[in-house]
């Protein structure tokens, strides 16, 4: 049976996904093997669900629309840079959420359990709400300068209205990972706007 690598997302609106390109363009350094992502794959992952069958697609719709049930649209800022596991040994660069924070937690909770009831393992590891920016594919002492020039960056982008959830299809290339969208869940209030 055909296996769909499958995660569940709030996706960045363009406008975002162009200023947050040009802190990558300053955070970038020569010679440093980073694969940065793509603008237009910037999102935040609330579920990574990974290779699963094509079958059980359906029974994930539905918890991701029983997850949403009755949650109203929001705001959401992006804040800051960081790092796992941290800025001087970067191995995933990511952008924060701020404000919003507790809504986008309370959303994966929600989606977790009704994923859960259909037969999916619980997450191991705690929710963290971030956008990574690039996965660092260099093991050698200068990642350091890339942290240091992470932590330099201020960034704050407001006014980031979500009003919709995506199960999405990540299809992996060499070129980079190519995602599409599988089924959207609008949020309540949150129909035809970006």
């Amino acid at each position: 049976m055909e296996a769909i690598r499958t995660f569940v997302a709030l996706r960045l609106p363009s406008w975002v996904q162009k200023t947050v390109a040009e802190v990558q363009n300053r955070i970038h350094v020569p010679g440093i093997r980073v694969r940065w992502v793509e603008p237009e794959n910037f999102h935040l992952s609330l579920r990574f669900l990974g290779d699963m069958p094509v079958d059980r697609l359906e029974s994930v719709y539905g918890a991701v629309e029983k997850g949403c049930a009755g949650v109203r649209a929001f705001e959401v800022s992006l804040e800051g840079i960081g790092a796992f596991p941290n800025l001087r040994r970067p191995r995933v660069i990511w952008v924060g959420l701020e404000r919003g924070r507790e809504e986008v937690a309370r959303l994966a909770a929600s989606i977790e359990d009704c994923l859960e009831e259909v037969g999916f393992a619980r997450e191991e590891r705690p929710f963290k709400a971030h956008a990574t920016l690039g996965r660092v594919k260099d093991f050698s002492p200068a990642v350091r300068m890339l942290g240091e020039r992470a932590a330099a960056q201020h960034l704050e982008i407001d006014g980031i209205r979500v009003t919709r959830i995506e199960v999405m299809k990540s299809q992996l290339t060499r070129q980079g990972p190519i995602y599409t969208v599988l089924r959207e869940v609008a949020l309540v209030g949150g129909e035809g706007s970006e």
